[in-house]
């Protein structure tokens, strides 16, 4: 099990969704050389979500951040929780 936690931040002018590349993701010490099954944690709604990296494939916000400090922050957890 391989745990992490994310800061994501839109810094533009408009709402988008932030992503983490697969860059991103490897920095992050998780390979995408495959698939990855990950727990999504959001910290401050603390809705959980368990979804899947496709391979080489972005990690992004659920939804568009607010424009100009836009902020979730999420922990990540390796595989499925029950």
């Amino acid at each position: 099990t391989k745990a992490t936690s994310m800061v994501f931040i839109n810094t533009g002018n408009a709402p988008t969704k932030v992503c983490c590349d697969a860059p991103c993701m490897k920095s992050a010490g998780f390979d995408l050389a495959a698939a990855v099954a990950l727990t999504v944690e959001d910290l401050w709604s603390e809705e959980v979500s368990q979804i899947t990296v496709e391979k080489a494939a972005p990690l992004c916000t659920t939804g568009e951040l607010p424009a100009e400090g836009g902020v979730q922050m999420v922990s990540l957890t390796t595989g499925t929780q029950p």
